[in-house]
């Protein structure tokens, strides 16, 4: 028995597909008569975006084009010769260079393991940086915590959604206030606030169309779908300059995915500068302006939206670098020119 979100994996390597939807018998199909599509429609109960179910590559819409903010007017983020120790002592960042934009969204691409989750723990104040900096919108932020970098207005959409994402005991109103529960309006110092975050939830449940009984009930009780879509309410229901996205549909349907790219798509047109660290091509491909590639802790290629290529990404993503690339095209040619 094979259970997996991954369509193309689905069509690939089964004899015979059975679709659930809400605990309920959908459909039973032979794969060599339905398609990804379809499949994503049985799942969702309508359809789904193309790009989210994996079927080809997006290209940034006219609408889209003309409502972000152009990459490089004002830096967000910027990060140089950053280097950091992962859990074992060893050099997991060495020498990072990057920068985000506002209205920009960059990919961090790279098998796992990599560098990525350092990266991110670095950035949101988890785990100190050995050396180099990080500045955001100007000011350097290197030394402050979490919180100060919250305050500062870096929103984060954490790698694992249960363990830095969510108190699965606490319930869906107070997680969408976490990161607030002691401040105006929500509290003070000695004070909570509950009618401000009941009303609080109301207003976030009905904007992420997040599915719930009550914002009252427990969020260890949620799906993974609505549980992702209490991570990213809560992160952007804040006045946000940067959006730390890291894995931000890992193990969620199609219809969720598509709800998740859906809103990041909507931040970077508001003109919010985003970082997506994802092991997710399709995810790169249908979302990213510009794409790193992360090895063995370094960035090794960079890649502009007219570039994104599976195979020179991939063959990045396994040490080949910019330069090995160029010489491979040259030995094609018959050398250098």
């Amino acid at each position: 028995v094979f259970i997996t979100h991954h369509l193309d994996e689905v069509i690939t390597h089964t004899d015979r597909i059975t679709v659930l939807r809400g605990g309920r018998h959908v459909a039973t199909l032979q794969p060599g008569e339905t398609s990804t599509r379809e499949l994503a429609r049985l799942m969702v109960g309508r359809d789904v975006s193309t790009t989210a179910v994996g079927i080809g590559v997006a290209t940034p819409s006219e609408s889209r084009r003309a409502t972000r903010i152009a990459p490089g007017r004002s830096r967000m983020l910027e990060v140089e010769g950053l280097e950091a120790r992962g859990a074992k002592g060893d050099v997991a960042l060495h020498g990072v260079d990057m920068s985000v934009g506002a209205g920009e969204i960059v990919a961090i691409a790279g098998v796992e393991g990599n560098g990525q989750a350092e990266l991110e723990e670095v950035l949101i104040g988890l785990r100190r940086a050995t050396a180099g900096s990080v500045v955001l919108e100007g000011r350097a932020i290197t030394m402050l915590g979490t919180a100060q970098r919250l305050s500062a207005g870096i929103g984060v959409i954490p790698s694992d959604r249960y363990r830095r994402g969510l108190v699965r005991a606490l319930s869906i109103a107070d997680n969408l206030v976490l990161d607030r529960i002691g401040k105006p309006p929500y509290g003070g110092a000695l004070t909570i606030r509950r009618r401000a975050i009941r009303t609080n939830a109301r207003e976030q449940v009905e904007r992420f169309s997040i599915r719930v009984a009550r914002p009252e009930q427990l969020a260890g009780m949620l799906s993974g779908g609505n549980a992702q879509r209490i991570v990213i309410a809560r992160a952007l229901s804040r006045d946000l300059r940067l959006l730390i996205a890291a894995q931000p549909s890992r193990g969620l349907d199609v219809g969720a995915m598509e709800f998740v790219w859906g809103q990041l798509d909507a931040a970077r047109a508001k003109g919010v500068g985003i970082l997506l660290l994802s092991t997710d091509l399709e995810e790169v491909f249908a979302l990213a302006d510009r794409c790193l590639v992360m090895y063995r802790g370094r960035v090794v290629a960079s890649f502009g939206r007219s570039e994104l290529e599976r195979e020179r990404i991939g063959l990045a993503m396994g040490g080949v670098t910019h330069d090995d690339m160029a010489h491979d095209d040259d030995e094609r040619r018959g050398g250098p020119r």
